[in-house]
């Protein structure tokens, strides 16, 4: 009896030994696979080790600087409308604002109640501990009136220089004043002198040209043209907020937003002239979208396109997500066979990927539509494209996820990972804003039925794809924009 138990044990144990080495050969045998697949796939090779997206194309040798037409808006005024926007932002995205901005905000309210002070990380010390308060209450007593408001280029204190002090008095007494700590000795400036970013990836300084690339910001910091302030009369005015896809294009005139508009243009019988701004920013996320909110409406936009989803899945979702697996998920996901054949098996459940994306993606959205909502500024919501993975070769499945780990999240990332969750994004999107007083514009459904070939990466499009945007939105606008307009 023993010796059977004996025999059945070391059975079992070949047998385990057997199943471990044929995993091995298989973990094995999928990394050798992905290798060849990155050195043969001639979609892959056609990236030539270079991101599937870019600005834009090169310019002609010898071209000329950018002539600028439009002056920039008054920092001042620009300024002071942030800071009547700050006034209305709850703790948690006043805190926010001051990270994401790169300022020290000291926040007073009404009848000289207690400060608060909101200090950024990027800040190494608080000078409104240095004397700065009293320079604010002689400011204020000296002030011809409220609202007041004063914005110093720079600023000396205690030998240290500030950038961007600003001060601001509103009509109810609240006091708002902040400044930048001044970086223009850091060496990392020095050798980017040509640099377009005022904050990376929130918000381009205006009127900038990046060389040799067809690629120049507006007097507002976006890539399209001049905008002339105040509005025209006769201007029906749409801004297009969102990340890369709304801003990606080879020149400023192929763009999504810039094709839009001449589509619109092109089949209006109205008296009032259509204009169409690209205010796309690389990178961004919904929060950020949110607290730049005072940058578009200083556009005088009478309708505000949002689109985005993708930086807010892969950016912060998807990392957080597999930062916080469980003990076994985390020992199984270094496994490139597992990751292949059970992607999903590493997302949350659907009711937890519902619950993040509604508490952080698009409550954000909601705050957008509500606050638009209040200064009669109308609110259109375009789903998010991307790729329909069960319409794809064999070879462009291999390409999507090869670009979706270089390019995207890492080794750990799957693009039916994405695909998943950007399905369930879309989902919420459509169930939250597909109501009469929002525009819903459905980009994603669309796009499930074309071809992927019309894509670069996971929401990057080729130039056929911007321009089937374009057209999949014109009639979803043309009415909309005519009833706006007639409602005036």
């Amino acid at each position: 009896m023993k010796s059977n138990l004996i025999k059945s044990a070391i059975k079992i144990f070949i047998l385990l030994l057997w199943l471990i080495l044929a995993f091995l050969l298989m973990e094995v045998s999928i990394r050798v696979y992905k290798f060849i697949v990155s050195k043969t796939n001639p979609l892959i090779l056609s990236l030539n080790n270079q991101p599937p997206w870019s600005h834009s194309d090169p310019l002609p040798e010898n071209t000329a600087q950018l002539t600028t037409q439009l002056p920039i808006p008054d920092m001042e005024k620009w300024y002071s409308n942030r800071a009547e926007f700050f006034l209305q932002l709850d703790e948690h995205d006043r805190q926010l604002f001051a990270s994401f901005y790169h300022i020290a905000i000291l926040a007073q309210p009404p009848y000289k109640t207690k400060k608060t002070l909101y200090l950024p990380e990027t800040h190494s010390k608080n000078y409104f501990n240095e004397g700065l308060e009293n320079i604010l209450n002689k400011e204020i007593q000296t002030a011809p009136s409220k609202p007041f408001s004063k914005h110093y280029p720079s600023y000396s204190i205690n030998e240290q220089t500030l950038s961007d002090f600003f001060l601001y008095y509103s009509t109810d007494e609240s006091l708002i004043c902040w400044y930048r700590e001044d970086k223009s000795n850091n060496s990392q400036n020095k050798d980017d002198k040509d640099a377009i970013w005022r904050i990376p990836y929130f918000e381009y300084k205006p009127h900038a040209q990046l060389f040799p690339y067809e690629f120049h910001t507006n007097n507002f910091g976006f890539r399209d043209e001049d905008i002339l302030i105040p509005k025209p009369s006769d201007v029906f005015r749409i801004v297009c907020i969102g990340g890369s896809t709304t801003e990606e294009g080879p020149t400023e005139r192929e763009t999504y937003p810039n094709i839009l508009e001449k589509l619109l243009q092109q089949q209006s019988q109205d008296p009032y002239k259509i204009e169409v701004i690209n205010a796309g920013i690389p990178g961004i996320s919904a929060n950020k979208l949110w607290l730049r909110l005072p940058d578009f409406l200083l556009m005088e936009p009478d309708l505000i396109i949002y689109c985005e989803g993708a930086n807010d899945i892969t950016h912060i979702l998807l990392p957080y997500w597999l930062k916080n697996l469980n003990k076994a998920k985390k020992i199984l996901i270094h496994s490139q066979l597992l990751r292949s054949v059970f992607p999903l098996y590493f997302l949350p459940t659907d009711n937890q990927i519902r619950e993040n994306i509604l508490n952080d993606v698009i409550s954000h959205i909601e705050k957008i539509k509500n606050y638009l909502q209040k200064r009669n500024v109308a609110f259109a919501i375009m789903s998010m494209p991307a790729p329909h993975y069960s319409k794809m070769t064999h070879r462009e499945k291999n390409y999507f996820q090869y670009v979706t780990q270089k390019w995207w999240g890492g080794e750990w990332i799957d693009y039916r990972m994405y695909s998943y969750t950007i399905d369930i994004y879309n989902k919420c999107l459509k169930e939250k804003f597909h109501k009469n007083d929002t525009l819903y514009i459905p980009m994603y459904e669309m796009f499930q039925q074309e071809s992927p070939s019309y894509f670069n990466d996971l929401c990057h499009q080729k130039l056929k794809g911007i321009q089937k945007k374009a057209e999949f939105a014109t009639p979803y606008l043309q009415e909309y924009i005519k009833h706006l307009w007639d409602e005036r």
